[in-house]
C-alpha cells in the first residue's frame, strides 16, 4: 500500500509540475500580440500598479569633456553640482543623456591629451536602502554619493562590467550620484549598473519577438521605459519619442509630422496602439534614412569633382550639364566646411547636409552617357 501511494503522490506531482509550466507558458503568449505596439500596451495592463522598487534612479547628465593635468585634479563638479548653470556663452554646462541605458558601456566624446567627463544622475529612495551597483570605466573612475567621495581607482583599462562594485548606501528621498571619468589618451567610456528591475525581464521577452521595435524603444526612453510598464495616464513619453524620432527622417518627415500633428489633435487615449504605432513608424524611418546616408561619410570631394570635370570633357555635347554640377559642388563643398566645424570631423555633419551631397554624387554621376543601356548582366 504504501508503495502505491508513492507511486501515486509522484505522479500528482508529476500533473502539477506541468500544470504549472504549461500555465506559465501560457501567460506568456497571452502577452503577446500581432504587434509591437499592442504587445507592449498588453503588457503594460498587465503590469500597471506593480509595485515599485523601492530606489528609482533618474537620467544621466554630462558635462562635455575638461581638460586635466592628471587624475588627482578636482574639477568644478566636484565642488556642487547644479544642472542649470550656464557657461559664459549661455550654453548649458550639463547635457542630458536619457539615451544611457545600465548595463551597457557607453562611449565619451573626448579628445587628445588627458581630459576627464563627469556624469551625474539622482536617485530616489521611498525608504533607506542599500544598492549594489557595477561599475566599469576607461580609464580612471572616482564615485561620489551625496557628495562624498566612495571609490576612487586610478587605471589603465577599457571599460567593461564588474571592473568595481561599491555598495551604495541611499537615504530617503533625493540622493545625489556623480561619477569622474578620467581618460589619459584615446577613447574613453563608463559602465554602470545597480540592481535588476523585475520588469526587465518583461522586455526582454518582448525584444525575442520584436526585437528591432524594442531597441528603438530602449535607446529612446532610456531608463523610463521599463518603468513606463507600471502603468501611464499620459502621453507624455510616446510624444516626445516620436518627436526624437522626427528629428532625424531628413526630407520624410513632413508626412510623418502631419500624421503626428493630426494623432495629437484627435488626442486618443494612451491605451490606443496609434501611439506606439506611429512612433515605430518613425524609428524604422529614422533607421532606414541615416543607413542610407552612410556611403555620403564616404564621399571624396576632389574626386567628385574631376568625374564631373573628366565627363564634360569626353562627352561634351552628351553631359552638357557638367558647369552646374559644378557649382552645385562648390556650394556643397562650402556647407560641409560650414557644418563639420573647427576639427573639420565628418561625425558631427548633419544628415540633411549628408544628404545633399549623396543626391549631388548620384545626380552627377547616373548622368554619364555610359550608362545609357537598357539590359545589365551581374556574374
Amino acid at each position: 500500500m504504501t508503495g502505491a501511494w508513492l507511486w501515486l503522490l509522484f505522479v500528482l506531482q508529476g500533473l502539477s509540475s506541468a500544470g504549472a509550466r504549461a500555465q506559465s507558458a501560457d501567460a506568456s503568449a497571452d502577452l503577446l500580440r500581432e504587434t509591437w505596439a499592442e504587445t507592449m500596451l498588453a503588457a503594460r495592463a498587465l503590469h500597471t500598479g506593480e509595485k515599485t522598487e523601492p530606489v528609482s534612479l533618474g537620467p544621466w547628465f554630462a558635462t562635455g569633456y575638461l581638460p586635466s593635468s592628471g587624475f588627482q585634479e578636482s574639477l568644478f563638479p566636484e565642488s556642487g553640482v547644479d544642472l542649470e548653470v550656464l557657461d559664459p556663452s549661455g550654453k548649458r554646462l550639463w547635457t542630458p543623456h536619457p539615451e544611457w541605458i545600465d548595463g551597457r558601456v557607453h562611449d565619451l566624446p573626448g579628445s587628445a591629451g588627458s581630459h576627464a567627463t563627469y556624469l551625474f544622475r539622482t536617485i530616489h529612495a521611498a525608504q533607506s536602502a542599500t544598492v549594489e551597483a557595477s561599475l566599469g570605466s576607461d580609464d580612471g573612475i572616482e564615485v561620489f554619493l551625496r557628495g562624498a567621495k566612495i571609490l576612487s581607482r586610478d587605471v589603465p583599462r577599457g571599460a567593461a562590467p564588474d571592473q568595481d562594485r561599491v555598495a551604495l548606501e541611499i537615504e530617503r528621498g533625493d540622493n545625489g550620484l556623480l561619477l569622474k571619468i578620467f581618460n589619459r589618451g584615446g577613447g574613453h567610456g563608463f559602465y554602470f549598473s545597480a540592481g535588476r528591475d523585475p520588469l526587465e525581464s518583461v522586455l526582454r521577452r518582448i525584444a525575442q519577438r520584436f526585437p528591432r521595435e524594442t531597441a528603438w524603444w530602449e535607446k529612446d526612453t532610456g531608463n523610463e521605459g521599463v518603468a513606463w510598464l507600471r502603468g501611464s495616464k499620459s502621453v507624455n513619453l510616446e510624444k516626445r519619442i516620436i518627436e526624437r524620432a522626427l528629428q532625424e527622417t531628413g526630407r520624410h518627415r513632413a508626412g510623418l509630422e502631419r500624421e503626428y500633428a493630426a494623432l495629437v489633435e484627435s488626442g486618443p487615449s494612451p491605451d490606443a496602439p496609434r501611439w506606439l504605432a506611429l512612433y515605430a513608424r518613425c524609428a524604422e524611418t529614422r533607421e532606414r534614412y541615416l543607413t542610407a546616408l552612410v556611403p555620403a561619410r564616404t564621399i571624396r570631394i576632389d574626386a567628385l569633382r574631376r568625374a564631373i570635370e573628366d565627363l564634360s570633357a569626353s562627352f561634351p555635347e552628351q553631359y552638357v550639364r557638367g558647369p552646374e554640377l559644378l557649382r552645385k559642388l562648390e556650394e556643397q563643398e562650402k556647407r560641409l566646411e560650414e557644418a563639420a566645424g573647427a576639427d573639420g570631423g565628418a561625425r558631427d555633419l548633419s544628415p540633411e547636409v549628408l544628404e545633399d551631397l549623396l543626391a549631388l554624387q548620384r545626380e552627377a554621376l547616373l548622368a554619364s552617357p555610359l550608362l545609357d543601356f537598357d539590359r545589365l548582366l551581374l556574374v
